[in-house]
């Protein structure tokens, strides 16, 4: 699926959500509220994807090795299965399978 790396807007907009989530109640438009069930959810996500903002981050950090950034790749995919098939290191989008496995 085209979309399953594009959370960073998600997590945007999960955020702006709860920022705004007080004021959005007192204007009373049905539009705006939310079951329980889905505010349970959109918190899930948003713990969910808050991880990934952190991965990211780390990620940049300066000096980082690329022995690190695969241990981290590995790590994602241990948790997350589904991101395997762009992070792991046979996924087809890698280009040089050899040395994904040497590092």
């Amino acid at each position: 699926h085209p979309n399953d790396t594009r959370w960073l807007g998600r997590l945007s907009m999960a955020k702006r959500y709860f920022q705004m989530e007080e004021g959005l109640v007192q204007l009373e438009f049905p539009f705006f509220d939310i079951s329980p069930i889905d505010r349970q959810v959109l918190e899930s996500c948003q713990v969910e994807l808050s991880r990934f903002e952190s991965i990211t981050v780390n990620l940049q950090a300066k000096g980082l090795r690329v022995g690190d950034i695969r241990l981290v790749f590995d790590a994602v995919c241990e948790n997350y299965p589904s991101l395997s098939k762009y992070l792991d290191a046979s996924a087809p989008i890698v280009n040089n399978k050899q040395f994904e496995r040497a590092v």
